[in-house]
């Protein structure tokens, strides 16, 4: 028997004894398998009981879409085994739903409806929003609704992030293992984009500055509008494509296995048009990068 295989299995009786231990001192049932466990909540806000929403989840995929009426609602699960705090003041929204680990590890979750699992948020068209603050430790955040926001954040641990049709001061998107997509998005500061091991897809974009990173996956910039662009991927092709004239940007173009490749064009040298009054910068250590102009 392998001395690793010896630490997993001391590991996992360890935890099996905590669990028993936890269930025979307290009146916890951790073996988890029933949907009657999960009570669903809604809540409604008029337009201007709220400026600014702090969400934090456990498991959870965020859904933040457009409202059909005047009112902010929240619709949502609870299982009885779940901590929540929600307090609402002074027009901020703190929500957070989280679970001790002890009841994760025997639990059947994976039984129950997805739609326990989700979190709706929907937000009345022109509503302006101070923040947005969504972070899920295993969820995806899927956000579509027309409004103004000031600053956006949002976070998944074990998720993509998709993002369309909205204004903003600012944006920043962050997740370990999933593809980030911004889609029709005017921003009017900045946007920063990470992902560990996911894509990052950017369609009919507008921002001042653009910055996106990712380790592993490719990124795919097309019909973007500005001034100041930094792609990096560690392992991807990178693609870019600029509505603008290219003699007002200076360019920097760097692969150590790729091809470069400047409006269509192959180049040798990294940079190009030093004299150039607004910047891209295009880096991967494994795959193409291209640049390419739109007038």
């Amino acid at each position: 028997m392998s001395k690793l295989f010896k630490f997993g299995l001391g590991f996992l009786l360890i935890g099996l004894a905590v669990v028993l231990i936890v269930s025979t001192t307290t009146s916890a049932d951790l073996f988890v398998v029933d949907d009657e466990n999960y009570t669903f909540y809604e809540k409604d806000y008029e337009f201007d009981e709220l400026s600014s929403f702090y969400l934090d989840f456990d498991n959870r995929n965020v859904n933040i879409l457009e409202s059909e009426d005047n009112k902010v609602h929240l619709k949502y699960y609870i299982h009885d085994k779940d901590l929540v705090e929600y307090e609402v003041s002074e027009k901020e929204l703190n929500f957070t739903i989280s679970r001790k680990w002890y009841y994760n590890i025997f639990s059947f979750d994976i039984f129950s409806s997805k739609e326990y699992f989700k979190v709706y948020l929907y937000i009345p068209s022109g509503m302006n929003i101070n923040i947005l603050d969504v972070s899920t430790s295993n969820g995806k955040v899927d956000f579509d609704v027309d409004n103004i926001f000031d600053i956006i954040r949002l976070t998944s641990s074990n998720g993509r992030i998709d993002i369309s049709n909205l204004t903003a001061t600012n944006i920043k998107a962050s997740t370990s293992n999933g593809d980030i997509t911004l889609n029709d998005i005017t921003i009017n500061d900045f946007i920063n984009l990470d992902s560990s091991n996911g894509d990052i897809i950017l369609s009919s974009v507008t921002a001042k500055e653009i910055e996106a990173d990712t380790s592993n996956g490719k990124i795919d910039a097309q019909d973007i509008i500005s001034d100041d662009i930094v792609l990096d991927s560690s392992n991807g092709r990178i693609y870019l494509s600029v509505k603008g004239d290219k003699d007002d940007y200076r360019v920097t173009l760097s692969t150590s296995n790729g091809d470069k490749i400047y409006d269509g064009l192959k180049i040798e040298s990294g940079t190009v048009n030093t004299s150039g009054t607004k910047f891209i910068s295009i880096d991967s250590s494994n795959g193409d990068v291209e640049v390419t102009f739109i007038n």
